[in-house]
């Protein structure tokens, strides 16, 4: 766009930039408010929507940035070294907390039990070589319960296959926990400019 205008006189002292657009003098210049003004997600798409022009500018010191880049990784690395046991594979069921997991069913349920999928017959091997390995892991062990939810494998990007457990009917009869959810103009506002970003589970 600046290089469209050709010759461009500027004053960055009174703020003035003057140029010739087809045949025309334009004068731009900057606004007589000083400071700036916070401007939420609703007023900016209303001003959008509107048909209104919206611009926005970030100048950064890029220096800074990389001096705090490099700061950052360290930071993130010995957080990685500091708790390497999350991040490696399980070996077994976590110590038991000050409240152990529960599933509250609705009005005393009765049990909830589906039967299997089909699945192709090569998936076979795999199932019971990944329902082995967890066994042997201590993640799962053998049960007589009435309850029961049907398993299935989907394919990783790696070609490796995840094992997935389908507990939609088990959920629907399950009373679910209440607490507020953060609204999205709020998150937007509080997220704006982040880098990096936690979840909950580490090893996904």
């Amino acid at each position: 766009w600046l290089e469209g205008l050709g010759k461009v006189t500027t004053d960055y002292r009174t703020g003035i930039m003057e140029f010739n657009s087809e045949g025309r003098q334009v004068t731009l210049s900057t606004g007589t408010e000083k400071g700036t003004k916070e401007v939420g997600l609703k007023s900016i798409e209303r001003v959008w929507r509107g048909g209104g022009q919206i611009f926005a500018v970030v100048v950064e010191n890029m220096g800074a940035d990389l001096d705090r880049d490099e700061q950052q990784q360290g930071d993130v690395r010995e957080l990685l070294e500091e708790f390497e046991g999350v991040l490696g594979e399980p070996k077994g069921l976590p110590p038991h907390r000050e409240f152990d997991h529960r599933i509250p069913l609705v009005n005393e349920q009765h049990a909830i039990h589906v039967h299997p999928y089909r699945y192709a017959h090569f998936q076979k091997t795999k199932i019971e070589w990944q329902v082995a390995e967890m066994l042997e892991s201590g993640l799962i062990q053998h049960s007589k319960s009435p309850f029961s939810s049907p398993v299935l494998l989907a394919k990783k990007k790696d070609g490796t296959w995840r094992f997935c457990t389908d507990y939609r009917a088990l959920n629907a009869a399950t009373i679910k926990d209440r607490f507020p959810i953060p609204s999205v103009d709020d998150m937007l506002d509080e997220l704006a400019g982040s880098r990096y970003f936690s979840k909950l589970d580490l090893r996904a």
